[in-house]
């Protein structure tokens, strides 16, 4: 075996040599393409050569073999997996076991279950593409196309949001505000039918930031296809996982459905604050249809109204404005009654200064959900709507399972990169497992290091 990489070693250092030596004044980009491209084909040649090597060490052991209970069944046969270096190619050997049944040793050394095709690292940067992009897409851009859409999806299916490890201690804060939303999604199948996806925000305020507004330490919710009940407890799970609240103000901000007013049966001395979105919303629609003058008047008085906190006043210019337009009742009973149910909501802002810091509801939604799932001409499953607005909302997942003790966990942020081809490599990275491939130095850690940006548009795959 350390014949083997010296071997290889040498070959990688030839290969540096005579390019620092052919190519003249040869810039970053250039450099870096192509020194990559040795550096992987290198790596992967060694992890070929370690597994067939560690394959020829068993054959050869028949004392081993003897003690396992293994006999040869046959020799040569190929395997390959897509990772994230490329095509990883090794030949090993078939045995029958005593116990019955047959037997690849390697491909449980290498931790290859005999249905594997993609790598676990390939399968995470497949969901992490695919959290901003189509299928295709996301297939094209991490393994040139080699993965089919088909199969993009299935791998969100099997992918999970990572348990939140409780913090010791709890942080307390004096107050926690919940953005509460949700985005229309299309359902495939549907003929226009839409569904629901709801999207809660926990953060403890809102910074300034010039004209920008942060919301501080937030993170994000999404459970999909689940009643109110099941969505407040994932909520409040994930709340008592980071603070202690039994001292702190819950401020909860939404448009007023029913499933948001909920909140408050789970988290009791809570308020419910209107956003500022859909209060605008309705008390321009109230006017629709209105004379510009008309227009200026009423919703002057009726801003003064949600100001001064007269609730009785609003109904008085509710009949006002009916009787000067009896054509246009019903918008104006539809659009002043929101407000009306929700004036409390409303008109908090005015006397709890705290219950401004907070409200980003629409933006929340937008950025987070709508990005991907609505935006644009696009359709969606129920059943992959479950896994992927979760993965959305809390940008991470991980393919292991919950009792995992250390689960592989992806960051599925935006990459600003679209790959483009390189080489196949023969084989792939020098460590006995393909699923760790990119932690061989920070350099290939494509889905953790923020230097993949600039080199995962270098390196992709080519059809072996």
């Amino acid at each position: 075996m350390e014949t083997i990489i010296n071997v290889l070693a040498d070959e990688f250092k030839n290969k540096i040599t005579n390019f620092l030596k052919t190519e003249k004044n040869p810039t970053i980009e250039v450099a870096e393409s192509a020194l990559l491209g040795m550096a992987l084909e290198f790596t992967a040649q060694s992890l070929s050569a370690l597994y067939e090597a560690k394959d020829k060490e068993l054959r050869e052991d028949k004392k081993s073999r003897k003690e396992q209970g293994l006999t040869i069944e046959r020799a040569g046969d190929s395997r390959e997996i897509i990772t994230m270096i490329g095509a990883l190619k090794y030949s090993r050997t078939y045995y029958k076991k005593k116990s019955g049944g047959y037997i690849y040793p390697i491909d449980e050394y290498a931790g290859v279950d005999s249905y594997m095709r993609v790598s676990g690292g390939t399968c995470l940067a497949l969901i992490q593409a695919a959290t901003h992009q189509s299928y295709a897409k996301s297939s094209f851009e991490v393994t040139d196309g080699i993965i089919s859409k088909q199969t993009v999806m299935n791998k969100i299916r099997e992918a999970t949001v990572p348990e939140y490890k409780a913090a010791k201690p709890l942080k307390t804060v004096p107050y926690l505000h919940i953005d509460a939303d949700e985005d229309h999604v299309k359902l495939a199948g549907g003929k226009g039918t839409c569904t629901a996806v709801p999207l809660i925000t926990v953060y403890e305020g809102i910074k300034r930031q010039g004209k920008r507004g942060i919301c501080i330490n937030s993170f994000s919710i999404s459970v999909y296809n689940k009643s109110p009940d099941e969505i407040w407890d994932k909520v409040l799970t994930e709340i008592e996982h980071r603070y202690d609240i039994s001292k702190t103000k819950i401020y909860i901000h939404g448009d007023g459905a029913a499933w948001i007013r909920a909140a408050r049966e789970w988290f009791p001395g809570s308020v419910f604050v209107l956003d500022q979105y859909h209060k605008n919303k309705y008390l321009l629609q109230a006017t629709s249809g209105f004379t510009a003058e008309e227009c200026k008047i009423y919703r002057a008085k009726i801003r003064k109204i949600l100001k001064s906190g007269d609730k009785n006043e609003l109904a008085v210019v509710q009949a006002e404005m009916c009787e000067s337009h009896p054509e246009m009742v019903k918008n104006i009973m539809e659009c002043t009654g929101y407000l009306l149910r929700n004036f409390d909501a409303i008109y908090i802002r005015n006397i709890d200064e705290e219950a401004n810091n907070g409200g980003s509801t629409e933006p929340h939604v937008s950025h987070i959900l709508s990005s991907r799932l609505s935006t644009r001409p696009m359709a969606w499953s129920r059943k992959t709507l479950e896994h992927i607005a979760p993965i959305l909302a809390a940008g991470a997942c991980t393919l292991e399972k919950p009792s995992e003790k250390e689960p592989h966990i992806i960051c599925c942020t935006r990459a600003n990169c679209i790959p483009k081809h390189a080489k196949t490599a023969e084989n792939s990275l020098g460590l006995p497992d393909p699923d760790h491939a990119t932690d061989i130095a920070g350099s290939f850690k494509g889905h953790l290091s923020g230097l993949y940006g600039i080199l995962r548009p270098l390196v992709g795959f080519s059809k072996s």
